[in-house]
């Protein structure tokens, strides 16, 4: 009894342990997987929302400053710094400079801060160069190895954008004027209206806290966030992280979709959520990376929460399986006894007055398992009866096919001694006709054979047509030997006679051929008779228009339903036809005998010609 208690209190720990965990694990799953897609989602449209709106106030920032370059380029003072190409560079005079530098200053308010200062570069083409920093000092090949610089010579004028970058070579010269020397150039050309050459480029310095200013709150006192702009070439023009400045991003997973992208969007992964909108007129992407592990934490929490409860579920289920083994491993073990001799033969209603409702309920649901079982005995006894007194009558009722071919086969012999050729060849083919329906019980048949049987059925209908109508075959002797399954043709035949020849009233012709397409069997059966309009066509196929208590049953539907259902709709019937058209139905079946099962022997009863 203790090993069938210790066993039993296995088994209960497994069917409570086992459920509730999986039961727990589920639910954790759902939970936790509901939980981080309802943070996620948050996430995405207040964060989607705000990237939308920074980027609309930092194209009016870059529509500004474009402004502030075309109105500095074509300013008239300009004429007046190219126009002293005769001095030298040790010429530079600091009034000129400051001249110079008030140019600069003027433009200082379009940016909407006066307490911004930006750096004005002027650079002839072979000649001097200024600066609003007022410092001979200043190096300005600084600025002609940038890309930008190039770029804005070939540029007919345009404004050509370059990264943010830290002037390290003039540090010392911004930090003497207070200015910031982490700047993002704008270049721009400046044409002599003469020769339309290139007189030389205005670089406008705008200090990067300018652009910055623009979309830092997006990321303010969140160190789950960074906000960076790069072009499209998946170059960083703007980061709020300096080392970013320079780089390229392109080498990182899907940032060449998003950086190659048309409109605003985002790109959720699994740990990083990336949102992003074009700016400055397309040419770059404002981009917000988000961590997402900082805003799933309450996940992770969660999940440790569910996991907690799952062990105590399980030190719950091993202490109700300890205690509950005991009180229940002596009862079952009576009603276990008690179904053994059930299985011997032996009933027993079980009467005891167990102290559960569980035991009760089993032992209740024994009894009435006992007295069904009893019931059922008796009931297979009786029937077993019953079907040997049905296979006697059925044997009794069954029809000799041979009586029946015989007979008809001395019909058939009465008319032909009595000249009567019509009849005995009707009969004839009668005879074949019954005995490929009845006589053969294979689900396949042969193409050479279904031609023998649409001849005997076409021999019967011509006989009994007062209108004659031809019947043309063009089979290819290649097929004949193979396989199709028994009963697609006849209906095609039938439907033509009945149909399009039969209503016609006048000569037609009745056209069929078999030839071989690709690796299918292509069937075709054609009449010149009334034809039939779609709507008619539909009612065919649909099953609609079946005619009822004869062989045409089997109809054109059926056939349509068979093919459908064995190789798939491309092998659906096609009728080709039109009012007065005649009509053309084509049938295609696999050109492969293991499609088919094997033909079963004729069932014909001996003393009937096979043919």
């Amino acid at each position: 009894m203790e090993r069938k208690t210790m066993r039993l209190r296995q088994q209960m720990l497994l069917l409570i342990a086992v459920p509730l965990i999986l039961v727990v694990l589920l639910v954790s799953l759902v939970i936790t997987a509901e939980y981080r897609r309802t943070i996620t989602d948050e996430l995405v449209s207040v964060r989607k929302q705000a990237v939308e709106q920074i980027a609309e106030i930092f194209n009016t920032k870059m529509a500004q400053i474009y402004s502030i370059v075309t109105l500095i380029s074509e300013d008239e003072q300009l004429s007046y710094y190219f126009s002293q190409s005769h001095l030298s560079q040790e010429d530079y005079n600091y009034s000129q400079s400051y001249l110079f530098k008030s140019l600069a200053d003027k433009y200082i308010l379009y940016l909407g801060n006066p307490y911004i200062q930006f750096n004005l570069l002027l650079m002839g083409r072979d000649h001097l160069s200024y600066s609003s920093l007022a410092d001979p000092q200043f190096d300005y090949d600084v600025y002609k190895e940038l890309h930008g610089y190039g770029e804005s010579l070939g540029s007919g004028g345009r404004i050509v954008v370059g990264c943010a970058f830290e002037d390290t070579r003039n540090a010392e010269i911004y930090a003497r004027s207070m200015q910031e020397n982490v700047v993002i150039p704008f270049f721009r050309s400046v044409q002599n209206p003469n020769t339309n050459r290139s007189r030389g480029v205005v670089v406008v310095n705008v200090p990067h806290s300018v652009i910055l200013d623009s979309y830092r709150y997006l990321s303010s006192g969140n160190s789950y966030s960074r906000v960076y702009v790069v072009s499209r070439e998946g170059d960083v023009v703007s980061a709020q992280e300096s080392a970013l400045l320079g780089g390229n991003v392109l080498d990182r997973e899907g940032m060449e979709e998003i950086v190659g992208a048309k409109e605003a969007g985002y790109s959720l992964g699994k740990e990083r959520l990336l949102l992003y909108s074009p700016v400055n007129n397309g040419r770059w992407m404002l981009i917000e990376e988000v961590d997402l592990r900082g805003y799933l934490r309450p996940v992770q929490t969660l999940q440790r929460a569910i996991l907690l409860i799952l062990a105590l579920a399980v030190l719950a289920g091993a202490a109700i399986s300890f205690f509950g083994a005991r009180s229940l491993a002596r009862p079952i073990g009576e009603l276990s006894g008690r179904m053994r001799r059930v299985r011997g033969g032996q009933f027993e209603l079980d009467g005891t007055p167990y102290k559960t409702r569980e035991l009760l309920s089993l032992r209740d649901s024994f009894n009435q398992m006992q007295l069904g079982l009893r019931a059922l005995m008796e009931q297979v006894r009786a029937e077993e009866q019953i079907k040997r007194r049905l296979e006697l009558a059925v044997l009794q009722a069954q029809i000799n096919p041979h009586f029946l071919y015989n007979s008809m086969f001395s019909i058939r012999c009465v008319a032909a001694m009595q000249g009567n050729e019509k009849v005995a060849a009707m009969l004839d083919s009668l005879i074949r006709l019954l005995r490929n329906s009845i006589g053969s019980t294979g689900e396949s048949i042969t193409v050479r054979e279904e031609v023998a049987y649409l001849k005997d059925y076409l021999k019967l209908r011509q006989m009994g047509f007062s209108t004659p109508f031809e019947v043309e075959w063009a089979v290819e002797e290649e097929l004949l030997e193979r396989h199709i399954p028994r009963m697609l043709l006849q209906p095609l035949v039938e439907n033509a006679v009945n149909h399009g020849i039969k209503p016609a009233g006048r000569p037609c012709t009745l056209h069929i051929e078999a030839r071989r397409e690709g690796e299918d069997i292509l069937f075709s059966v054609s009449d010149d008779g009334v034809g039939m309009n779609d709507a008619k066509v539909r009612e065919v196929l649909s099953g609609l228009s079946e005619e009822r208590g004869g062989f045409s049953k089997v109809g054109l539907y059926n056939v349509n339903e068979r093919l459908v259902l064995n190789y798939g709709a491309d092998y659906a019937l096609q009728i080709v036809s039109g009012e007065q058209e005649g009509a053309t139905i084509l049938l295609r079946v696999p050109l492969r005998d293991e499609d088919f099962l094997q033909r079963g022997e004729s069932g014909a009863p001996a003393g009937i010609d096979r043919g």
